[in-house]
């Protein structure tokens, strides 16, 4: 974790804090009694239970033995996960994680035979996109390090990007000539992820309504984001932000660790306003004779719409007629419908032409917004021949 600086008197050392973890033995332990009568002896139902008693305490050893000569024994059943309750400091700079804060015991020590002055110590983060100062004695300098003392000081950085990281120590110090010296140290540490964050949202709700102006569309939503619900109001002419999600846990001795993912956006699509659908279609259709078909207009939106025309509009502008036209008038009036009503009606149609056929182009022209809404889905149906 070092880079040892020649020529200087001053020198870092570097200490990453963080809890201890459990020691785990790797010896197997086992139970004295499967030595001497094997382990399946007391799956009989047969068996004496005493005889585990006295077996079990021809083993036991008195407290005074200081010995090693048990040390594989069992003496409860929790002795076989090779836990024995001792902990181990930590021996290396170990692994770092988003998410985590990193905690370093930082040492300089004065290595030669004689007092520095004035030491001004920085200690900063320094990564990819980013450099964060974590001390600066730039405005209080230590005074003086003895020869052989050091002065220590602890860091702490909540951790929030992957990737390489690179911890910087500078000292510039009068060493005892009285020259002015500049010593960097850096230590390098990778940080890796701890968790794959993947969020998938889904609407469940959702209002489309009008300012007064009627000019800007607005949008109501409500989303699911994992165990939460998010309600959103935002102008329609800009990406809309739904959430973000935090994450926090501890590790096996209790170290935390909080991860927040990105803010979630994404840009608001207009929905169809209204619903058009062939509710009912007769089953057999002749030749040449008019048929009914029924009809249901849903208004989507949170607004009165119509009046509206019904009309069957050919899908290119040529004078040809459709295999499937309206009977009678070529359109039909409509009244108003209300806000996320329905209106039922009807059509008159007839088939110009026998076998598989299409009823498409039948469009809904809103009187009032002049414009066409959205046309009906194509429709098929099979017309018989008196023949």
């Amino acid at each position: 974790m070092s880079s040892t600086q020649s020529l200087h008197s001053l020198a870092f050392r570097v200490m990453r804090l963080c809890r201890p973890t459990f020691h785990v033995e790797t010896p197997l332990r086992f139970d004295p009694c499967d030595l001497v009568v094997g382990e399946d002896l007391f799956d009989s139902p047969s068996a004496d239970t005493r005889l585990l008693r006295v077996n079990s305490a021809s083993f036991d050893s008195s407290p005074a033995d200081l010995t090693y000569r048990n040390r594989f024994l069992l003496r409860d059943d929790s002795d076989a996960m090779g836990v024995p309750g001792l902990l181990v400091l930590p021996q290396s700079f170990g692994a770092i994680y988003l998410g985590e804060t990193f905690c370093s015991y930082i040492s300089i020590n004065n290595s030669s035979n004689f007092e520095v002055r004035d030491i001004i110590i920085k200690s900063e983060i320094q990564t990819e996109r980013q450099r964060i100062l974590l001390l600066d004695t730039t405005k209080a300098p230590v005074e003086s390090i003895r020869a052989g003392g050091r002065y220590d000081f602890i860091v702490e950085h909540d951790v929030k990007e992957l990737g390489a990281h690179t911890l910087v120590c500078t000292a510039l110090y009068y060493d005892g000539d009285a020259e002015r010296k500049y010593l960097p140290q850096y230590f390098k540490f990778m940080v890796s992820n701890p968790l794959s964050v993947r969020t998938k949202v889904r609407v469940v709700k959702w209002n489309l309504s009008l300012l007064q102006d009627g000019v800007q569309p607005y949008l109501k939503l409500m989303f699911i984001i994992p165990k939460r619900v998010v309600l959103l109001e935002r102008y329609l002419s800009h990406p809309f932000l739904l959430d973000q999600e935090e994450i926090t846990w501890r590790t096996n001795l209790g170290e935390p660790g909080r991860l927040q993912t990105q803010q979630i956006i994404g840009n608001a699509t207009m929905r169809k306003e209204i619903d058009l659908r062939a509710v009912q279609v007769p089953p057999v259709i002749m030749l040449e004779k008019p048929f009914t078909v029924h009809l249901s207009l849903t208004n989507l939106i949170g607004k009165k719409l119509g009046p509206f025309e019904v009309s069957i509009l050919s899908l290119n502008d040529s004078k040809e007629e459709k295999d499937v036209m309206i009977s009678g008038l070529q359109m039909m009036n409509l009244p108003e419908v209300e806000a996320f009503e329905s209106l039922e009606f009807q059509l008159n149609l007839i088939s110009a032409r026998h076998g598989v056929q299409k009823i498409s182009g039948i469009t809904v022209f809103d009187t009032i917004e002049k414009k066409t809404l959205e046309p009906l889905a194509d429709v098929e149906i099979f017309v018989d021949s008196d023949l």
